[in-house]
């Protein structure tokens, strides 16, 4: 049980050392909570940031026509992707208790769908 004690309480360290555990940061954890962000909306967000930026700073009409329908269409770009999620989970789950426990949390802009004249 000594042995066994030891060689536990080693292969604790050594995970530790080589394979620490880190904290996700706020921005990763916001992310995780938000499965309909893909890699390339983030990559526009920062985008859309660096045009803002620009704009604060030289105050040309140009850029900020160029920032103003950037950040349109990226909210647009976002609404579509939560939406698109939130089709595809409820499809998922249709005819299952775990519709209506997903029904709970969905958008109200949620689409309905008709089957044999039902409204689901």
């Amino acid at each position: 049980m000594k042995n066994f004690d030891l060689i536990v309480r080693s292969m604790k360290s050594l995970a530790a050392t080589h394979m620490p555990l880190r904290k996700y940061t706020r921005r990763e954890y916001k992310l995780k909570l938000k499965p309909w962000m893909t890699q390339g909306i983030t990559s526009s967000i920062k985008h859309r940031d660096y045009l803002f930026r620009i704009y604060k700073r030289s105050n040309y009409l140009q850029i900020s026509n160029v920032t103003k329908k950037f950040r349109n269409h990226l909210t647009h770009v976002k609404e579509l992707a939560k939406r698109k999620y939130y089709e595809e989970q409820f499809f998922t789950y249709i005819n299952s208790k775990r519709t209506w426990m997903f029904g709970k949390n969905k958008p109200s802009s949620f689409p309905k769908r008709y089957v044999d004249g039902r409204v689901y």
